[in-house]
């Protein structure tokens, strides 16, 4: 199966693309440093640069029970350690 010119390009556009999103995501991380260790959630600091993420290894997930967090990974709004989807951490 011959793969059309236009597709060819279009695909080899989407390479570039992702090229430089990727440096683009590689630079912002240079310019923003991550909290890269696994803490609880009482260990997350209580203030740092917004936008920082981390994971907390007892917090909780939609659904599971206080104290019986599994781990979710979180980011610093410059107040609060939230989820992805937006709630306040807790164990």
């Amino acid at each position: 199966m011959a793969i059309s010119s236009l597709a060819l390009t279009a695909l080899q556009n989407l390479v570039v693309s992702v090229n430089a999103l990727n440096k683009a995501f590689a630079a912002y991380f240079v310019a923003h440093p991550t909290l890269a260790a696994v803490s609880s959630v009482a260990g997350l600091p209580a203030s740092g640069a917004t936008g920082r993420v981390g994971y907390a290894s007892d917090g909780r997930k939609v659904g599971e029970p206080a104290g019986g967090g599994t781990g979710v990974p979180v980011w610093f709004d410059g107040t609060n350690w939230r989820t992805f989807d937006n709630l306040i951490v807790s164990a």
